[in-house]
């Protein structure tokens, strides 16, 4: 068969596909469709949470006449949803799924950050999200043990240890779902609050804690890109760009960087700089309103290490870290003794408006209490300071080395190699060596 062509989306930031999966009328293989969807006018669908796996071997896998190549896992789980109780013969569940490793064109680069970009609002939409892990017998004999409450400890302790745990898309997938995720290992089913429970009073062990720092963001409506950056981006991905995308669903749109999988590494690391830094100052802004929670995290020194964290996390550290922590102070310090200030802009999301000032009295009884209107809409509003890109127009990592090298040459003269950092405002450029 040939290889399926996708059909582009109309409305990339607001239309999805949709997944249906059957059973092939004349083998024991799954068949699927596929179809487009305005996320606002859709079926109900199932989100598909799980781990991709290595990249070898991939399947082929019947679509309306074609075939599309999927990894061992994905593969494993649309087996077993046309051979399982659990899969197509449960007429309680969305016949529909939302699987990113199909219903993305994985070759568009650009369909990919649009996507991407409204991964929040897909997860937010779905009926439910359902946890896949596989079909591992040490996993099945794990999820059985924890289903019967029998020898609970040593099963959680194993089945944390799956690799999925360690991913970071799980954090927003948790996060963002409506009802509790489900667990499937093979044909066997797991509540996420029966993991949970079990997890509550068990000893302190490194994949507990884990999966509680996960569990604990579910229900937030308030979370800094800070938080998210500095509690989640140790977690495991094959993109390094994604240690920064997978935790923007979990964000306001506000201070969300822009979802773009053309660009390399250390650019999106320069997006994530100028979007930490923006959102410190527009946190500690007196003139922005915000929950006393988020403003009193707004602490630079735990901007600088967040960013020095995630340096690490992506691959741009080494020796390069050296010099990074002088670059970021440098940063902080240009943006903080700018001239420009009072800035008007245009600003839409959620608008956080101080309830009628207490009286004297209601002051004296609750002196740190502050009651807060929340809506949404687009306000011309002011902030103290202007974006980091108006101060710090471009910034870098220059790899000298090889530069050095051939100067050294020409001048006679030993020139060490090195790194450097290297940011340009008020027309100059500084340099800090690593």
């Amino acid at each position: 068969m040939p290889k399926y062509i996708y059909q582009p989306l109309d409305k990339p930031n607001s239309e999805i596909r949709l997944l249906r999966i059957s059973k092939h009328p004349l083998i024991d293989l799954p068949q699927c469709s596929l179809q487009k969807y305005s996320l606002t006018d859709c079926p109900e669908y199932t989100a598909l949470s799980y781990i991709w796996g290595e990249p070898t071997p991939t399947y082929r896998v019947a679509i309306e006449g074609a075939n599309i190549e999927v990894r061992q896992n994905l593969f494993d789980f649309l087996d077993a949803y046309i051979t399982e109780a659990w899969g197509m013969d449960n007429t309680t569940r969305p016949v529909f799924y939302w699987i990113d490793q199909i219903c993305i064109n994985q070759e568009d680069p650009i369909e990919r950050s649009d996507q991407v970009r409204i991964m929040d609002k897909i997860y937010r939409q779905a009926k439910m999200v359902l946890v896949w892990l596989g079909c591992d017998p040490t996993m099945i004999e794990a999820v059985r043990r924890l289903r019967e409450k029998h020898d609970e400890v040593r099963a959680l302790d194993t089945l944390l240890e799956h690799p999925y745990f360690s991913r970071i898309w799980i954090v927003q997938e948790f996060s963002l779902s409506v009802n509790p995720p489900l667990f499937v290992c093979l044909g066997t089913e797991l509540s996420c609050d029966r993991i949970r429970h079990t997890s509550e009073w068990t000893p302190i062990y490194i994949p507990s804690v884990a999966f509680s720092n996960i569990i604990y963001e579910r229900g937030r409506e308030i979370r800094t890109l800070n938080q998210c950056i500095h509690l989640h981006c140790d977690k495991h991905s094959s993109d390094p760009r994604d240690k920064v995308y997978g935790l923007l669903g979990l964000t306001s749109q506000r201070w969300r960087v822009r979802v773009d999988y053309t660009k390399d590494v250390l650019e999106v690391y320069f997006d994530a700089v100028a979007a930490l830094f923006e959102e410190l100052f527009d946190l500690s802004d007196p003139e922005c309103m915000y929950p006393k929670e988020l403003t009193d995290m707004a602490n630079s020194r735990d901007y600088r290490r967040t960013l020095y964290v995630l340096a690490r996390a992506m691959g741009v550290g080494g020796r390069r870290l050296e010099g990074l922590m002088e670059f970021l102070t440098h940063i902080q310090g240009a943006y903080l003794n700018t001239k420009t200030r009072n800035v008007q802009y245009i600003y839409t999301g959620r608008i956080y408006t101080r309830v009628q000032e207490q009286s004297s009295f209601e002051q004296t009884l609750a002196p740190e209490e502050e009651e807060f209107e929340v809506s949404w809409g687009s306000i011309l509003a002011t902030r103290q300071n202007p974006l980091l890109r108006d101060i710090i127009p471009e910034m870098g990592l220059q790899l000298v080395s090889a530069t050095a090298e051939s100067t050294a040459e020409q001048s006679g003269d030993c020139i060490p190699a090195r790194d450097r950092w290297w940011c340009k405002h008020s027309g100059e450029v500084h340099y800090f060596d690593c």
